[in-house]
């Protein structure tokens, strides 16, 4: 069997046409590939971009948490070191001999005397939630009226009152006529403690 110069020719034409369409089938599949990969990798990139943004944002939060537990920590310092000073300043607790002996004492400074001294025993007191032990000093003082102001204001500026609150005050005072006679204040005076 002898093939012809048309059948050779078509032959020819047939392996062409066969190779050109496996060729077009290899580069199809490998265009798909191609792109899916490409595809792929613009997500792949998308995410990581979203990844280091999110990585940024998370670091800059964590930056300002930082700051702030330390300005937080700073102020529990300072806190912490006002409560110390604020313990100290209040006696644990509270001697009723050592205010009258204090008391007696800065009285004879002023040539002044004290009368009706009452002492309460030591009271719960909550005071903006902070409960504290009170005693409450009740006594009268006569004298002039010059020593008797200088006498509550040593009671005011001493350190061992600093914790002390006059809680009421009434003033006898004499007339112009009988201005010899001496004058006479009646106070009460409590004292705070830590609980």
């Amino acid at each position: 069997m002898k093939l012809g110069r048309r059948a050779i020719t078509l032959l020819g034409i047939v392996v062409a046409v066969l190779l050109l369409g496996a060729v077009y089938m290899l580069y199809s599949r490998q265009a798909r590939a191609y792109g899916e990969a490409q595809s792929g990798m613009s997500a792949a990139q998308a995410n990581f971009l979203k990844a280091i943004n999110s990585r940024k944002t998370i670091e800059t939060q964590i930056a300002q948490s930082q700051e702030e537990l330390e300005k937080t920590l700073a102020s529990l310092e300072q806190a912490n070191a006002e409560l110390s000073q604020s313990a100290i300043r209040f006696p644990g607790t509270i001697d009723n001999t050592d205010y009258m002996e204090l008391l007696f004492i800065l009285s004879q400074e002023h040539d002044l005397e004290i009368s009706g001294l009452t002492i309460s025993k030591p009271t719960e007191t909550i005071i903006d939630e902070i409960t504290y032990s009170a005693v409450k000093l009740s006594f009268g003082v006569s004298g002039t009226m010059p020593d008797i102001f200088d006498f509550l204001l040593d009671i005011a500026s001493d350190e061992a009152f600093s914790t002390a609150a006059i809680e009421n005050l009434g003033v006898t005072a004499p007339e112009a006529a009988s201005a010899g006679a001496p004058s006479a204040v009646n106070l009460s005076l409590t004292i705070y403690g830590r609980q």
